[in-house]
């Protein structure tokens, strides 16, 4: 409001006229504290006012209560003279006060302006016009009374005494604020506790209270001024409540009795609508025209406050409850008349936000202008009804009623040029079928758009199903289907199913006038199976449905198989079937359609998973992720997590699935990566399927995901099936070709038409189809077997899923050295009888191979052994370990330059065999073997006995060539089970090198001279003696190396234990000392001999190479020295070594 509070002046008008803009401009510079009585609390305020002459007319009486242009404070002003002031400025303020007095009227301030001269007069005459002032009007209120300094100067001392004056005149403002606000409300106190006493009005009290609404308002304080607003709004509400409890008030009756002649809604482009609070003030304002005044008021506080949102918050609110206070009041209203008002209300208020509000505020209160979009849409909708202007109405029969609502529109004011006003939308609206569409349509999308924005999909969804009945009435069943299909998907996503089948309802009208023939099918099949639904309804879209899949011609209708029919139960028969015989699964489907249905055919698609693994026929175990194929070559890709369960427990846990109803969408998946070896699982995780969705404002055809039909070339089926309402047993067969892991993969109802389809059946319910071929088995009966002893061994003939005929062979084929035979086996062939699928039968018979010996005496002898079954075809391979029961050990032995070959044989078990008939003979005719054994004896040889052969080795070559020994003797088995046998030969066959002796190696330790022996502890010479006996020419060049070692218990050696010579005359010696540590008969330390050959690389060791055993003998290998130990009380160690 551009009021202000009223202060008049007197005095010097002249003065004040110079001072009157500065006074006007310090005021309301600062804020001043204002300290309320009753326990307010304290507000800031800027304190303004508007100056006018002073006039005794214009002061308010003892019942003027009125706060609008009543004077609050009163202000005298001079600048006069001592003498002036005793002449006649004394007398006229003296007349001034008490012209207030009269008025009860305390609020007034002197304003004494000094300037020089006065200051140069007052301190002649000691005293001031201020001094004159106090003395004679103020008494005891000295603040009544202030000086303005040099008024028109700008120094320090001027400005401080204008912020005294400004200080001053603002807190006895305050103080006359309180005064008159308290004195007021008590009046309006008084007046409120006579609601009761007859003749009392309430429109009479409003204007009361909205004085000091209006001066709160002038204050700057609008909360305030809105909670008067509210107090108001609160009291009308219940004086309507307790009317209609049966406690009347006159002014409500005549309040009731009153015609509405305007109903264009509620203006809030003025701040104060003067001519709806004439009405008021004059007590002939209808129902409509008070609440539009009183709300106006309220919205107009709010704005001031800058709050927009709390206007669209309280809309809703207050027209709800003004339609309830015309039904409560009874107001008739011609037809249209209220639903117009509340039209134009929420048009009005939305375009008053939006141009108040900035962009950044809308989302503040977006959902407060949804609801008023919402609720304009439905009253326009209520208008067109009632206008017969919605589609498939005659709107020439309505003219009367249009033009009655018209009627009451007219008193407005005229739009401004370029813009809307709701009364000129209604109208032009009203005008004809084809803009009341337009608008219509305009109004519900603003509404649904903005619902969206604010994420109330549902009371979009809603307002969508009415635009889809109203493009039904218009006969656009395109547009119709899309919108019922958005609220379709929201119904299904929030498991609204009763919802869900209404809308299919009339998602099927619009299907079937659009003649989408498959889409009408599976909106028929979900109708048909709705357990919401009348049964007739359920009943007639069933026949819809098989009269659809009749007239279709081409391929069948792909629909989904839920909710029509639900798999309760499926498994296979068994966890394994048999190649060539019939795959069996069964299955318990519940049909939810009202009537049975005949089906051509029922058959669940077989997926081939993997391989067989081996040792497997566990059902129920599923690999990780892999790529997976079916029959035809088509590959799948599943993510599914291991189960160690068997077929039985994955079908239960798919069974308590399908009964749980999914409420939201799945968005998430289960992947599993597993590794292909281990099968254990390397990571797994949450995959999003679809993170982000586009919520379009736009009407779009429900998302269903297409369905494939997979191959059923291999299927497990059923034919001429006929399904009863509720469950159904079946049993279906299939037949397959290749063996390895299976799954089941998509199960297909075909009728008449069209097909129903199931794609998703739990992937690890798995069987198994094997093809077990016969299987051969060979086995030792006694374990191990022996060479030259005959062994019985076990042939087990397992025959798989086959059936084997009377007279089939088992041949078989032992490798060379391998002799076979038996009762049952002749000339290698194995004679059946007839044998029944998984049957067992068990064959022996005898083995036995002769003994063979090699190098490796350690070394079994291994035979392969081949089965073949003669009619299924395939072979067998076996293995059979032989042990040889003798080894040969050969060695040489010198005795100087003679040299002898010792062979020996011993046992390895108990086998007992005799040995006779034994050979050594050789191809170099440059060497002699002489015997030294008795000829023709005949020695036992097993476990715990051996046979020693001795000869002796001659040759006429120095240098000791290679040559080959081939040794031979005939065995014979003693055992009297198998006295029988014939006696076999045996050729063992080895080499001999490097057996002429070329050194001799001597060492020897001899007491001292005064010595008979060693004693223990003293030091003795160990002499070495190396001698070359080769016969030949030698390199004198050539370089040796020897080494001793002793037992560090027996000998201690100093000196060089270790040398390089070379050897000059064939004879080298060396000495060095040994002590000997214990007593007795000591061994010698070992002296042993090797070439010393240097490389030319430098910094590389030379090389040193052992002899062969014969080529360095060593004289003193068995020689002992006798040693005494020492005589005292310690203990003596006497060494007992004997002769190595």
């Amino acid at each position: 409001m551009e009021n202000k509070p009223l202060v008049t002046c007197h005095g010097d008008q002249t003065l004040f006229a110079k001072l009157h803009s500065t006074i006007i401009h310090g005021l309301p510079r600062e804020t001043v504290e204002w300290q309320r009585p009753y326990g307010r609390p304290v507000r800031q305020i800027y304190v303004e006012a508007n100056f006018v002459p002073f006039n005794p007319g214009i002061l308010p009486g003892e019942d003027d209560w009125t706060l609008l242009g009543r004077p609050f404070f009163h202000i005298y002003i001079t600048d006069c003279d001592v003498d002036t002031y005793k002449a006649s400025v004394k007398e006229e303020i003296s007349e001034w006060i008490n012209a207030l007095k009269e008025k009860n009227i305390p609020d007034w301030l002197v304003v004494v302006a000094s300037n020089e001269e006065s200051k140069v007069k007052s301190k002649i005459l000691r005293t001031s016009v201020y001094d004159k002032v106090k003395s004679d009007f103020c008494g005891k209120n000295t603040e009544r009374c202030v000086v303005l300094n040099d008024p028109f100067k700008s120094d320090i001392k001027t400005t401080e005494s204008w912020s005294l004056v400004m200080l001053r005149m603002r807190h006895l403002l305050l103080l006359s604020y309180n005064r008159n606000l308290s004195r007021f409300e008590d009046h309006m106190r008084n007046e409120r506790e006579r609601r009761t006493e007859p003749g009392w009005s309430f429109f009479q009290y409003f204007m009361l209270q909205e004085e000091l609404a209006f001066m709160y308002e002038m204050l700057g304080m609008y909360e305030d001024a809105l909670v008067q607003y509210d107090e108001l709004d609160a009291l009308f509400t219940q004086f309507l409540l307790n009317h209609n409890a049966g406690h009347h008030a006159g002014w409500i009756a005549d309040l009731a009795s009153r015609k509405c002649l305007s109903w264009n809604g509620l203006c809030l482009s003025q701040p104060i609508n003067i001519d709806k609070r004439q009405l008021i003030k004059v007590n002939e304002a209808a129902l409509l025209d008070f609440r539009d005044y009183l709300f106006s008021r309220q919205c107009t506080s709010l704005f001031l406050q800058f709050k927009p949102w709390e206007v669209a918050k309280r809309s809703i609110p207050f027209l709800h409850n003004c339609l309830k206070e015309i039904k409560m009041l009874s107001i008739q209203l011609p037809v249209g008349a209220v639903d117009c008002w509340v039209f134009l209300s929420c048009l009005e208020v939305l375009r008053t936000c939006e141009k108040f509000s900035e962009s950044g505020h809308m989302e503040a209160y977006s959902l407060y202008t949804a609801s008023l979009w919402d609720y304009a849409r439905t009253k326009m909708h209520e208008v067109g009804f009632k206008c017969l202007l919605m589609p498939g109405m005659d709107a020439d029969a309505s003219q009367s009623i249009v033009q009655g609502l018209l009627e009451g529109l007219n008193d407005i004011q005229a739009p401004k040029e370029g813009t809307s006003e709701p009364v000129e939308k209604l109208k032009e609206a009203l005008s004809s079928n084809t803009t009341f569409y337009q608008h219509y349509l305009e109004f519900s999308e603003l509404a649904m758009g903005t619902y969206k924005h604010i994420g109330r999909i549902r009371s979009a969804r809603s307002i969508g199903m009415d635009l889809a009945v109203f493009y039904m009435k218009l006969e656009e069943y395109q547009k119709a289907e899309g919108f019922l299909y958005d609220a379709l998907k929201t119904f299904k996503e929030e498991g609204w199913d009763r919802l869900a089948d209404n809308t299919r309802l009339h998602i099927a009208q619009c299907q079937k006038h659009l003649n989408t023939q498959e889409k009408y099918a599976k909106t028929c099949l979900h109708i048909a199976a709705s357990k919401y639904l009348e049964s007739d309804i359920r009943l007639e879209h069933q026949r819809e449905l098989i009269k659809a899949g009749e007239e279709h011609e081409g391929d069948p209708f792909l629909l989904r198989l839920r909710p029509a029919l639900l798999v309760h139960k499926i498994a296979p028969v068994s966890k394994t079937f048999t190649m060539h015989k019939p795959c069996v699964v069964s299955m318990v489907i519940h049909s939810s359609l009202p009537e049975p249905i005949h089906c051509d055919s029922i058959a669940i698609s077989i997926v081939y998973e993997s391989p067989l693994l081996e040792h497997t026929t566990d059902a129920a175990v599923v690999s990780g992720d892999r790529r997976r194929r079916n029959i035809s070559g088509q590959s799948l890709k599943h993510h599914r997590r291991q189960s160690s369960s068997s077929s039985t427990q994955g079908i239960e846990f798919y069974n308590h699935v399908s009964e749980t109803k999914r409420k939201v969408s799945q968005t998430l998946d289960l992947q599993v990566d597993t590794k292909h070896e281990s099968r254990a699982v390397s990571s797994s995780g949450l995959v999003c399927r679809s993170p982000f969705r586009r919520m379009d404002s736009g009407p779009k055809g429900f998302a269903d995901k297409e369905l494939v039909k997979e191959d059923f070339g291999k299927a497990f089926v059923v034919n001429d099936v006929e399904l009863k309402p509720g469950e159904n047993e079946l049993e279906m067969t299939g037949h397959l070709g290749e063996k390895g892991r299976y799954l089941l993969g998509q199960l297909c109802v075909s009728t008449s038409g069209f097909e129903m389809l199931k794609s998703f059946l739990p992937d690890y319910i798995t069987f198994n189809l094997v093809c077990d071929d016969p299987a051969l088995s060979l086995q030792p009966v006694k374990h191990p077997i022996i060479a030259g002893v005959p062994h019985e061994v076990s042939l087990t003939l397992l025959t798989g899923s086959h059936t084997l005929h009377e007279g089939s062979r088992v041949l078989i084929t032992p490798a060379d050295g391998l002799q076979i035979w038996g009762d049952a086996v002749k000339d290698g062939t194995l004679l059946l009888h007839e044998a029944q699928e998984y049957e067992e039968r068990k064959f022996t018979f005898w083995v036995f191979s002769d003994i063979r010996m090699t190098h490796c005496d350690d070394e079994n002898m291994r035979y392969h052994l081949k089965a073949a079954l003669e009619d299924v075809g395939g072979s067998f391979h076996f293995d059979l370990n032989v042990v040889n029961p003798i080894i040969v050990k050969q060695e040489l032995r010198t005795a100087g330059t003679k040299k002898f070959i010792h062979l020996v044989i011993k046992g390895r078990d108990e086998t007992q065999l005799e040995i006779s008939d034994y050979k050594l003979a050789t191809d170099n005719t440059d060497i002699e073997l002489t015997l030294l054994n008795l000829k023709g004896q005949v020695l036992r040889v097993d476990k715990d006995h051996s046979a020693s052969y001795m000869w002796q080795l001659k040759s006429n070559l120095t240098d000791g060539p290679l040559f080959n020994c081939n040794f031979s003797f005939t065995y014979k088995l003693i055992s009297d089970i198998f006295h029988d046998l014939d006696p076999k030969n045996v050729t063992f066959s080895f080499d001999v090198e490097n057996y002429s002796t070329q050194f001799a190696v001597k060492s020897n330790v001899s007491p001292k001279e005064n010595e008979n022996f060693c004693s223990m502890g003293n030091p003795y010479d160990l002499e070495i003696t190396v001698k070359d006996i080769r016969k030949t020419d030698v390199n004198q060049s050539e370089r040796f190396m020897y080494e001793v070692h002793a037992d560090q218990t027996l000998w201690a050696l100093a000196g060089k234990t270790t040398g390089v010579f070379e050897m000059n005359g064939k004879l080298f010696s060396e000495t060095i000392e040994a002590t000997p540590l214990a007593g007795g008969n000591l061994p010698l330390p070992i002296v042993n001999l090797a070439h010393y050959c240097k490389t030319d690389e430098e910094g590389r060791d030379a090389k040193i190479e052992n002899f062969s055993s014969g080529q360095v003998y060593n004289c003193s290998l068995s020689k002992h020295v006798y040693v005494v130990p020492k005589t005292n009380l310690s203990p003596v160690d006497i060494s007992t070594s004997s002769v190595a």
